[in-house]
């Protein structure tokens, strides 16, 4: 990168979200209460009922053990400081080479760490940013992965200084950027 405001890694803790958590949970309490009164056979309100249930299971990563944790750290005050090292990625490190660097136990060791491609099509708002990447070591049904980040799930000022660089990244400045972002 040819800024030096740029020219440090940055570093992202993640951490659970409630507000994401939230509105998962009442997504698929909405879908599960949207298809009681459909006017269809039993057996197709069952399967579409399952098929809402199954999803709901997927969403949350198919972990029985994090999900009663989710819902006993939501009514939690001291929500931001449970463990998050079971439930996935702990940090990205986003390096001065435009390189991206995911860390943490997904399943795995807990100081594994992959490398990482920033595809074209994320999304950055002020409240919202959601990053697609292609995780280069994993195997191949596990490679695309959507980093959804909000607010509540990281530092306020690292959240704003990614936006400012990934906006400084999509404007084309970086010289290897393929169109991310745009």
């Amino acid at each position: 990168m040819s800024s030096q405001k740029y020219a440090s890694p940055l570093h992202i803790e993640l951490k659970p979200s409630a507000t994401l958590s939230y509105v998962l949970i009442f997504m698929h309490l909405g879908a599960l209460l949207c298809v009681l009164p459909l006017d269809l056979s039993p057996g197709i309100r069952i399967a579409m009922a399952i098929a809402v249930i199954v999803s709901f299971i997927l969403t949350f990563g198919g972990r029985w053990h994090w999900f009663p944790h989710t819902l006993v750290t939501l009514m939690s005050p001291r929500w931001g400081q449970s463990d998050f090292n079971s439930v996935g990625w702990n940090n990205v490190v986003w390096d001065a080479d435009d390189k991206w660097v995911f860390i943490g136990s997904q399943g795995r060791e807990p100081d594994s760490s992959y490398q990482a491609s920033l595809l074209a099509g994320s999304f950055v708002h002020p409240k919202l940013t959601v990053l697609n990447f292609v995780i280069h070591g994993v195997p191949w049904y596990q490679r695309r992965k959507a980093l959804v980040l909000l607010t509540d799930n990281m530092d306020a000022t690292v959240f704003r200084h990614l936006r400012v660089r990934l906006r400084w990244y999509a404007n084309g400045d970086a010289q290897d950027n393929l169109g991310a972002l745009k």
